[in-house]
C-alpha cells in the first residue's frame, strides 16, 4: 500500500511541479496588473486557469471521451496545461493591452539594489511559507507510522482548511491595492474605511467557515473521500485546527 502511494504521489509531481514553476509568471505579471489598478485582467487569467483544470482535470483522470485515462497524472497534468494557457494568455495581454510595461529581453541584466529591496520584502514572507512547508513534512513523518488512513486524512483536511481560506485571500488581493492607491493619493480617510471594512467581511466570514468546520468536519471531509477512517481523521483534524 505505502509502495503504491508513493509511485502515485512521484506520477503526480512529475507534472505539478513544473506547473508550480509556471505560477511565478502569472503571480508576478498578475501584482504587476494589480499595483496599476488594472484588477479584472489579472483575476480573469487566474479564473480561467481554474476553470480550465477544472474542466481537464475528470477528462484526464478518468479518460472521458477521447481523452487518455492517466488517473493521479492527469490530474496533475490538467493543473500544468491549465497554467501554461494561462501564462501564455497574459504575456499577450502585456504585450497587446499594457501600455505601462514591455517585455525588453535586452533590459533583463541584474539590477542588484533592486533585487535588494525586493529580497528585503519578500523575505520574510518567503520564510512564513518555507516554515509552513517545514510544518506539513514534520506532520508527515510524525503520522506515518499510524497508516495511509491517517495521512490521507490529513492531507484532505488540510486542503479543505485551506480551501477555506480563499475567500479571505481574495479579499486581500482586492483590498491592497485599493489602499495603496488611496494612500499614495494621501486619501487617509478612504485608507482606514477600506482596513476597517475589509477586517469586518474577513472576520464574519471567517467566523461563518469555522463554525462549519468545527461542527460539520465530517461532511467536508467526506466530499473527498467515503473511507470511515479518512473521515475520522480528518475531521478530527478539522475541528481542532478551526479553532486557530
Amino acid at each position: 500500500m505505502r509502495s503504491a502511494t508513493a509511485t502515485l504521489a512521484k506520477a503526480y509531481l512529475l507534472w505539478f511541479l513544473p506547473g508550480l514553476l509556471l505560477q511565478f509568471p502569472l503571480v508576478a505579471l498578475g501584482s504587476a496588473l494589480r499595483a496599476t489598478g488594472i484588477i479584472k485582467p489579472a483575476v480573469g487569467f487566474q479564473v480561467l486557469s481554474v476553470l480550465l483544470n477544472i474542466v481537464l482535470a475528470p477528462l484526464l483522470i478518468f479518460g472521458i471521451g477521447p481523452w487518455p485515462r492517466l488517473g493521479v497524472t492527469g490530474a496533475a497534468l490538467a493543473t500544468f496545461i491549465s497554467i501554461l494557457v494561462a501564462d501564455v494568455l497574459i504575456i499577450i495581454y502585456f504585450e497587446k493591452k499594457y501600455h505601462y510595461l514591455r517585455f525588453r529581453f535586452p533590459l533583463f541584466t541584474p539590477q542588484t539594489r533592486i533585487w535588494g529591496g525586493m529580497l528585503r520584502i519578500g523575505v520574510p514572507a518567503g520564510a512564513e511559507f518555507v516554515l509552513l512547508f517545514v510544518y506539513i513534512m514534520l506532520v508527515y513523518a510524525i503520522i506515518r507510522g499510524f497508516g495511509p488512513a491517517a495521512q490521507a486524512g490529513f492531507g484532505v483536511g488540510a486542503r479543505v482548511m485551506q480551501a477555506l481560506f480563499l475567500p479571505v485571500v481574495a479579499l486581500s488581493f482586492a483590498v491592497s491595492p485599493v489602499v495603496g492607491q488611496n494612500f499614495g493619493g494621501r486619501r487617509a480617510d478612504r485608507v482606514r474605511r477600506s482596513v476597517y471594512s475589509a477586517i469586518g467581511i474577513a472576520s464574519v466570514m471567517m467566523l461563518v467557515l469555522t463554525l462549519i468546520a468545527y461542527l460539520a468536519p465530517a461532511a467536508l471531509i467526506g466530499v473527498f473521500s467515503h473511507d470511515p477512517r479518512v473521515i475520522a481523521f480528518g475531521s478530527d483534524y478539522l475541528r481542532i485546527v478551526s479553532l486557530n
